[in-house]
């Protein structure tokens, strides 16, 4: 399957930001990967006078399993609480070329081979080809190359 055929399948490519973050919950550092609503709420609070730089206070993601496709993420400003020292040195030791390694976007050509991966002999139906003889769905395992591409792990 080419990525203009997949694309055609109702599986569009959509903007996703990563953010690296410490979650207050359970005070570990993780990778947050936010789409379009959440983004657009962070950045009204960032462009807006009362808030600005959104390293300047905490935000708060609160799901709203009710709240349908506009209100399931609700983005909150809270006022900003010192790291715990553990935190803190989480942070300073963070490696950053290895959170841009987690974070990089992948080329076409590695999308292209995690769609012929997912796809399998499947793939060769929608380029014109012969249905395969088995209909048993493929079997990936994920975890072979590019594993450390797969999973987006703490940090510490």
């Amino acid at each position: 399957m080419d990525l203009v055929s997949f694309a055609t399948h109702g599986d569009n490519a959509k903007p996703r930001w990563f953010i690296g973050v410490i979650t207050r919950k359970d005070e570990s550092y993780k990778i947050l990967d936010i789409g379009y609503s959440v983004y657009q709420s962070i950045k009204a609070l960032a462009t807006s006078p009362r808030f600005g730089d959104p390293l300047k206070y905490d935000v708060d993601i609160i799901v709203n399993k009710k709240g349908g496709a506009s209100g399931y993420y609700n983005v909150q400003a809270l006022p900003k609480e010192p790291l715990s020292a553990e935190n803190q040195r989480t942070v300073d030791n963070i490696d950053m070329d290895q959170l841009a390694k987690m974070v990089a976007p992948l080329t076409p050509d590695q999308v292209k081979v995690r769609i012929d991966k997912i796809g399998g002999p499947l793939s060769q139906v929608a380029q014109g080809g012969e249905k395969p003889a088995t209909t048993k769905p493929p079997t990936v395992n994920m975890a072979d190359e590019d594993a450390d591409d797969d999973v987006f792990p703490d940090a510490n």
